[in-house]
């Protein structure tokens, strides 16, 4: 069997075509709901880093950070949390990163939540939350940096692609 038209710098598993790097913007929701992302059906993906801003309400305090990783039929695979409190009536600036043993907190640091290094399946999603989160509360933008997978043997051109 001949690989190598599948090897790479950006190595995916055996089998898939070559992987890239692109950056995605999750909707944001309204007020008091989870923030989703949910992996494109012709991408397998894997999330190198991440940049969330949540705005939390005034009305309650001793929020969490959350990030579920659900399959397509809502059943939680994984949960990744940040440990410390979120005070209430605060910009949160949440980190996601791989290669990271434990996610971390103190005081004066936004939190940084640690997710595994792993393909995500397309249709499968993570799900960005604040346990103890008031309706009030927001998300203000995110951002991911994410490694893409096609999934088709035969992948379609890349935009602005050209063929010799």
């Amino acid at each position: 069997m001949d690989l190598s038209s599948q090897q790479s710098l950006l190595v995916g598993p055996v089998g898939w075509q070559q992987g890239f790097y692109d950056e995605d913007f999750p909707m944001l929701p309204g007020a008091g709901v989870d923030l989703i992302y949910q992996a494109p059906g012709e991408y397998s993906i894997r999330v190198v880093s991440g940049f969330l801003q949540y705005l939390c309400s005034s009305a309650s305090t001793g929020r969490y950070m959350q990030v579920n990783l659900e399959d397509g039929k809502g059943n939680v695979m994984g949960k990744y949390f940040s440990f410390g409190q979120i005070s209430a009536n605060t910009l949160v600036e949440m980190t996601l990163a791989t290669f990271t043993n434990s996610s971390a907190v103190a005081e004066g640091v936004y939190p940084q939540v640690a997710i595994p290094d792993m393909i995500i399946k397309p249709g499968w999603l993570l799900r960005f939350t604040a346990l103890n989160r008031d309706n009030g509360d927001q998300w203000y933008s995110a951002s991911l940096c994410v490694q893409k997978f096609y999934t088709n043997v035969q992948p379609p051109p890349l935009p602005n692609a050209t063929t010799p």
